[in-house]
């Protein structure tokens, strides 16, 4: 837990808003943060669907790894590096 200084009006509109969604002051500010995430990641697709060769490579890119052989691949940790076992 922390304390942050705010002006008493960005305060009151923080408490408005977290009124309205029935959370804390808190959880408002961790969902407004979760939303302006979101929102970036959406922005970031709506770029790259706008350039048509980076989408391509993005594409390629994609179906590379989730094409990839993992059948190799060792089930666990101690699988995949027996030395570390005691």
């Amino acid at each position: 837990m922390t304390t942050i200084r705010v002006d008493a009006e960005v305060r009151d509109r923080l408490a408005a808003r977290a009124r309205a969604h029935g959370r804390s002051l808190g959880a408002e500010l961790g969902a407004m943060l979760d939303d302006l995430m979101w929102q970036g990641i959406e922005d970031g697709y709506r770029r790259l669907a706008a350039d048509k060769a980076e989408l391509a490579s993005y594409r390629a890119e994609t179906a590379e790894w989730t094409g990839a052989d993992l059948g190799s691949l060792a089930a666990t940790a101690a699988d995949e590096y027996p030395e570390y076992n005691s």
